[in-house]
């Protein structure tokens, strides 16, 4: 299911208040609000589609986690680390 109008406001509104780096995007909803998500695979899957559709400033997909097999997302321009394991 994508994400609503409201969840992208909210989720923008706490991705802008979060320093550069490279996050989960499950990191990326604020704690208070996961029991409005469906599960965190679910949300991933719509939040990659919001991405992917250029619905959040600041925020660009740079691969899934080698060992965590979440996706990998960039806040603010953030340099992937050289030590980041991903697979793309």
């Amino acid at each position: 299911m994508p994400l609503t109008d409201d969840q992208v406001a909210l989720l923008q509104a706490f991705i802008d208040d979060k320093p550069a780096g490279i996050y989960d995007a499950w990191d990326l909803i604020p704690e208070e609000y996961h029991e409005y998500f469906a599960s965190p695979t679910a949300h991933g899957e719509a939040f990659k589609r919001a991405v992917d559709g250029n619905l959040f400033k600041s925020v660009a997909w740079v691969g899934m986690g080698k060992n965590s097999k979440h996706q990998r997302y960039s806040l603010h321009g953030a340099a992937v680390p050289d030590d980041e394991k991903l697979l793309r």
